[in-house]
């Protein structure tokens, strides 16, 4: 919901609109291919455990790709969500590699939500303080029309 209302607010309507939903709703299906103890573990990650979790976007883009009828730009915001705009990040693709805008959308949102959630490892962050984090990493993390944008419609609910 939170891309779709970025995409939204940024003129985004009708079928390009549901195929960013889609993208949306399953940019993180590569987590199915993680083990469990790994996603849901309490403390910190070792390297190892943190290049096993960087595969998910590989994983979920080749999993959708193999699906029927689903759109491409979902196989991008499954393989480009991690991939910051400065393009930093995984999976390590070329510098000059510039992630789908709509990647970029699901990015912000997916930060947003991560943060904003309580998980067995973390307890949720203040909306104030990720608004802070958001703000800080525009320009390397994060677009920052998009960021400003997002912020834009988060002072509006």
């Amino acid at each position: 919901m939170l891309t779709m209302s970025q995409a939204e607010s940024l003129g985004f309507k009708g079928e390009q609109l549901y195929e960013i939903g889609i993208a949306a709703v399953l940019h993180d299906s590569g987590k199915l291919f993680i083990p469990d103890e790994i996603l849901n573990k309490p403390g910190r990650l070792t390297d190892n455990e943190r290049s096993i979790i960087e595969t998910h976007t590989v994983k979920g883009a080749q999993y959708i790709l193999g699906l029927k009828n689903i759109s491409k730009l979902a196989v991008l915001g499954a393989l480009e969500h991690h991939i910051k705009y400065d393009g930093t990040g995984y999976p390590n693709i070329s510098k000059k590699w510039k992630p789908n805008i709509v990647s970029q959308m699901i990015a912000i949102a997916d930060v947003f939500d991560a943060m904003r959630s309580r998980r067995v490892y973390k307890d949720a962050k203040p909306v104030s303080l990720i608004v802070k984090i958001l703000t800080q990493e525009k320009g390397t993390s994060f677009n920052p029309l998009l960021v400003d944008n997002f912020l834009k419609l988060l002072n509006e609910k």
